[in-house]
C-alpha cells in the first residue's frame, strides 16, 4: 500500500479522506499546525508544520508516493477573500512549487 500524506488532515475534507484511506489500510500521515493536534484522525502519524512548510516535507518523507493539499481548502464565502489570499492561495501555490529533482510525488489538489 502506498504512503499518502495530507496537508489540512485536521480540516473537514482533509480528515473524511484520512479515514478513508485508514479503513483501507493506507498508511497515512497528516500536517498538523500547533493547537490542533487533538483533531487528528486515529491512526494518523502526525507531522508538525505548517502550509507554508508542507511541500518541503514531502519532499523529506514521500519520495514516489501520494501528497494531497487540502490545507486551507474549506466553504468560502465573500467574507473570507482576505484570508483564502493569505492562507489557502499561498498554500496552493507553495505546493506548486517544482520538487526537487529526487522526488517523484503524485500531488492531489
Amino acid at each position: 500500500m502506498p504512503n499518502l500524506f495530507i496537508a489540512g488532515v485536521t480540516g473537514h475534507r482533509g480528515s473524511r479522506l484520512a479515514e478513508e484511506l485508514i479503513w483501507g489500510r493506507h498508511t497515512v500521515s497528516g500536517l498538523v499546525r500547533e493547537g490542533s493536534e487533538n483533531r487528528l484522525p486515529q491512526g494518523c502519524r502526525p507531522v508538525p508544520g505548517n502550509a507554508w512548510t508542507a511541500p518541503r516535507l514531502v519532499e523529506r518523507l514521500l519520495a514516489g508516493d501520494a501528497y494531497a493539499q487540502l490545507a486551507g481548502v474549506r466553504r468560502t464565502r465573500p467574507a473570507k477573500a482576505q484570508q483564502f489570499r493569505e492562507i489557502d492561495l499561498k498554500s496552493c501555490q507553495e505546493s506548486l512549487a517544482p520538487p526537487s529533482p529526487t522526488t517523484s510525488n503524485t500531488l492531489f489538489m
